[in-house]
């Protein structure tokens, strides 16, 4: 009669652990459910987050942004102007203009009979009288050697080159001449796009129409906020007279 009682703990004490154990693997499970939500929902907000701080402007100091950030017609006008930046820069370094200027110094009777007779001193002084008209810089090459450079400390534009006729000829050399400095492709920009420009050449050199962006890092597509102004952003490469890389960012209110 007293081991009815016994086995009655014995039954309620096994019931109690099965009970027990099924919570403990509720309890898990939830856990497990309840991480999974969280990495999720992580997830998620550094999607959105990333892609909210892509769209916003850059900061003064020159965080650059994704692409984006501006209304249509910010983005139609960006592209109107990059795309007339272009054509003026290929007009100043291939234009009419400068072929005809070439010609005029490629055929200079005092720069031919300097280089004919070895004197490069004398044919400086020829290529510096022809620092006329809308000439701003000329060199004359052989090979790779530049034996005559005329403004040397100019930043310019693309040129074009032709050889030299007479005595120059017979050794190879070449005249190359520039209508336009950067300083002056970046006014042509402002004046007649109604747009900034940015100029950065490879060998370390600047121009800008907007000192707020002299020390800014731009992308190359998107927006910039300098002070308390947005700029769309667009940028396209050239080759600076010297054949060094240019990096030319235009820059439009956003």
């Amino acid at each position: 009669m007293r081991a009815a009682p016994e086995l009655g703990r014995e039954a309620r004490a096994e019931a109690w652990g099965v009970v027990s154990r099924g919570v403990r693997m509720r309890t898990v499970a939830l856990g497990v459910i309840a991480l999974a939500c969280v990495a999720v929902g992580l997830g998620v907000w550094r999607a959105t987050s990333s892609e909210g701080e892509s769209d916003r402007l850059a900061d003064g100091n020159g965080t650059a942004s994704a692409a984006g950030c501006s209304s249509a017609r910010a983005t139609a006008r960006s592209r109107a102007a990059l795309l007339a930046a272009e054509r003026r820069f290929l007009l100043e370094a291939d234009g009419p203009t400068t072929h005809r200027d070439l010609r005029e110094v490629a055929s200079d009777p005092m720069l031919l009979q300097a280089l004919a007779a070895n004197d490069l001193a004398g044919a400086l002084q020829a290529a510096n009288h022809q620092l006329v008209r809308h000439v701003v810089r000329i060199r004359v090459l052989r090979g790779s050697h530049v034996l005559v450079d005329a403004n040397p400390t100019s930043f310019d534009v693309a040129g074009v080159e032709m050889p030299l006729g007479g005595g120059g000829a017979l050794r190879g050399e070449r005249v190359k001449v520039t209508l336009q400095d950067v300083i002056g492709f970046n006014k042509l920009v402002h004046r007649l796009i109604h747009a900034e420009a940015v100029v950065r050449g490879s060998g370390g050199q600047m121009r800008t129409t907007l000192p707020a962006a002299a020390r800014v890092r731009l992308p190359s597509r998107g927006c910039v906020r300098l002070g308390a102004r947005g700029y769309a952003v667009a940028s396209f490469a050239q080759r600076s007279f010297t054949d060094e890389h240019l990096s030319i960012w235009i820059l439009t209110p956003a």
